[in-house]
């Protein structure tokens, strides 16, 4: 984003910056983590329901990330009446707010792993 956005330098600087701080959750569960439910699969719609089963996305109108990414396209190109797009950016974030979520709750089990 920070080499790809019209932003000013002192913006492109601050998201290096927090870039530095980022880790890749999924980088556990590929190479220290098993979990007989996980298939062998560091997806998070695997690792999720292995470590926090409380957690799901099913009944969720976007459950995924390629119905995000559908979601997105369609918000951003398609030709929505007023009332779907307000539907369909809820729907958005709603999955955008779970996967956070998800996270933050991913990185909790590893911690109370060890």
């Amino acid at each position: 984003m920070a080499n790809d956005l019209p932003i000013p330098q002192e913006q492109k600087d601050a998201l290096l910056r927090m870039s530095e701080r980022f880790m890749d959750t999924e980088t556990p569960f590929k190479q220290d983590y098993l979990h007989p439910n996980m298939h062998g699969s560091s997806s998070i719609k695997k690792v999720l329901p292995s470590l926090v089963p409380e957690m799901t996305y099913e009944g969720m109108p976007v459950a995924n990330g390629g119905d995000a990414m559908n979601a997105f396209d369609e918000l951003y190109f398609g030709n929505l009446s007023e009332d779907a797009a307000r539907q369909l950016r809820r729907d958005l974030l709603a999955y955008c707010k779970q996967d956070t979520w998800a996270m933050v709750k991913l990185v909790d089990a590893l911690r109370d792993s060890v």
